[in-house]
């Protein structure tokens, strides 16, 4: 077994201290190495140099020692993971891209708050508006939204602006996040006779 090991290895402890020149046959998951007198422990790193001057570093997970049995020396069959595939397998960052007003973000948790928004007379139809264009790709659709929110604001106080209401509600469904913070504010625009 002894003349397999081609390969020389470094046992680095996590205090730092090294032990050089250990002879090792060195698998993708496990490193064969035939002194049992190493001090080898789970969280050890085994270095290995390559011929073309990179280096391999394997975390041991399991230390893996076998006494001596029918013949075979003791030695230690050393179960690793190569450092740079576990920090492949770490999860990628997650990006999460908010629009709209008062956004939100719920991972495994329900949300009971409540979003206030001030929107006024004065500005409620012009971020409405930009709402609508920053967030409408499709023009025409965009058009029609546009045009029904223009006819919305020109019926403000009229009798006809609760049909105007209702009219722009209901076309402008397929985009209700969009529309759903200035909810609200259109509402209390409503006047019931």
């Amino acid at each position: 077994m002894q003349q397999l090991s081609n390969s020389i290895v470094i046992l680095i402890k996590p205090d730092g201290k090294q032990f050089e020149n250990i002879r090792a046959n060195v698998q993708p998951t496990k490193i064969f190495i035939h002194d049992p007198t190493l001090p080898i422990e789970e969280g050890d790193i085994i270095s290995r140099n390559l011929p073309n001057g990179l280096v391999e570093r394997y975390l041991v997970l399991d230390r893996g020692f076998f006494d001596t049995f029918h013949g075979i020396g003791a030695h230690y069959q050393v179960k690793v993971r190569k450092e740079s595939s576990i920090q492949n397998t770490q999860n990628p960052p997650i990006v999460y891209n908010l629009h709209g007003s008062n956004p939100k973000v719920n991972i495994n948790s329900q949300d009971s708050s409540i979003n206030i928004t001030h929107i006024t007379n004065e500005n409620g139809f012009e971020q409405l508006k930009k709402a609508i264009e920053e967030n409408i790709a499709e023009l025409k659709t965009r058009e029609v939204y546009l045009k029904n929110l223009e006819d919305l604001q020109e019926s403000v106080g009229s009798n006809s602006f609760l049909e105007k209401y209702q009219r722009f509600i209901s076309t402008t469904a397929d985009h209700i996040s969009i529309i759903a913070p200035f909810i609200p504010f259109l509402t209390q625009l409503i006047k019931i006779p």
